[in-house]
């Protein structure tokens, strides 16, 4: 967007066979975006899609940009992910599910304290991390970071693909691990 984009009550769909990129000079605020590119499509600005983000075909991957969602902004999704950084600078309620770089990657406090306008963003890599510091891993990792939330209590849904799934692997055994600590170090999580 090095022109002028005046954000409508429409959606904006990115369709192709071969890999599209939102760029320009300055970031671009959507209402309603969709991505229908199997090949997926990039971002080179920060864009904020305020209605509907729509990851029909194909991933959305944001590089060094970030996606952010509005505190009304739902994502649907039949198949594809945000690959990247998704951020929600926002107030948030309690009950509510908040959608980040799919439908099924959501955060729902059930309590939060906040000092100013609380903002969280996950990162997704669609990696394993090295063998050598987790032998078989999901070859999918979020890393979660917020600001202005001093205490909270909160429920978190993260999503893979069976195709992410190294062999022999079997989902009923599968626990969610936790890089933390100094020096850093992968620890399981309580299920």
């Amino acid at each position: 967007n090095g022109g002028t984009f005046t954000t409508g009550t429409g959606e904006v769909s990115f369709n192709g066979a071969s890999a599209q990129t939102i760029g320009g000079t300055v970031a671009t605020t959507f209402n309603g975006l969709k991505i229908n590119n199997a090949t997926g499509v990039s971002l080179n600005q920060d864009v904020t899609v305020n209605g509907t983000l729509a990851l029909q075909s194909g991933d959305l991957n944001t590089g060094a940009s970030i996606l952010d969602l509005a505190s009304g902004a739902t994502v649907t999704s039949s198949g594809g992910d945000v690959v990247g950084s998704v951020r929600r600078n926002h107030a948030f309620g309690t009950g509510s599910n908040y959608a980040f770089n799919n439908p099924n990657t959501l955060l729902n406090f059930s309590s939060i304290s906040t000092s100013g306008t609380p903002s969280v963003t996950i990162n997704l890599t669609k990696s394993a991390p090295p063998p050598s510091e987790i032998a078989k891993a999901v070859s999918r990792v979020y890393s979660i970071s917020s600001s202005n939330i001093t205490s909270f209590t909160a429920n978190l849904q993260l999503r893979y693909k069976d195709e992410e799934l190294q062999t022999g692997m079997v989902e009923a055994n599968l626990r969610a691990w936790r890089k933390q600590g100094r020096p850093l170090r992968w620890t399981l999580q309580p299920s």
